[in-house]
């Protein structure tokens, strides 16, 4: 299998400014807001999609539970934040077949480690459901460290009444247990939502 090396290019003016996003959980009939979640991140995107998951982890617990079965998660803000200093970090990530085979590596620059294996995981999973014998996404780490944290996620995808249809469970590495437990739950959950259908619900299991 042929290996890619794809470069991430970001000018130091991108890097320099930080965007903040804030997501909440809002009733959707009664237009209530719930619980807020913050965050910020390299750019708007890349914020409101970190601050929408920590959001849709929390009301996929919640209506676990039942609780705000009229809610969803929607962006409420974002604005750029003060200036932060443009230092570069580099993180890899390489995208694997079932067999830990590299198929292609992203190489991608930050404003910190978190973001630089934000922003390679991210094209990354972008590239995922194209790449014949791909199977998932793997943080390498950054500036050239390799990195042997692992950690696992489980999802259950529900129907309307709590009952368990399929469980996904997802596996990575990342630069801390967070960052690795961070990066296979959000693959969890991808993979669970692509086959949502009407009345379903992807919830964590602890």
């Amino acid at each position: 299998m042929k290996l890619y090396l794809i470069f991430l290019l970001l000018t130091f003016t991108t890097l320099a400014n930080a965007e903040l996003c804030t997501s909440v959980i809002k009733d959707k009939i009664s237009g209530d807001e719930y619980e807020t979640f913050n965050r910020s991140s390299y750019s708007r995107e890349s914020a409101c999609d970190l601050a929408l998951f920590d959001c849709d982890k929390i009301l996929s617990l919640a209506r676990s539970n039942g609780h705000y079965l009229n809610a969803q998660c929607v962006v409420k803000s974002s604005t750029p934040t003060n200036p932060i200093p443009p230092t570069v970090y580099t993180c890899r990530t390489d995208l694997v077949d079932i067999f830990g085979r590299i198929l292609r590596i992203y190489v991608a620059p930050g404003s910190s480690k978190y973001d630089a294996c934000n922003i390679s995981t991210h094209f990354c999973l972008g590239e995922l459901p194209n790449v014949p014998y791909a199977f998932q996404c793997l943080i390498r780490g950054y500036a050239g460290q390799d990195q042997s944290t692992t950690q696992e996620c489980n999802v259950n995808r529900i129907d309307s009444h709590g009952i368990y249809l399929q469980n996904y469970i997802a596996k990575t590495q990342g630069i801390n247990l967070d960052e690795a437990k961070f990066r296979a739950c959000q693959m969890a959950m991808e993979t669970c939502a692509r086959d949502v259908s009407e009345g379903q619900n992807c919830v964590f299991v602890d």
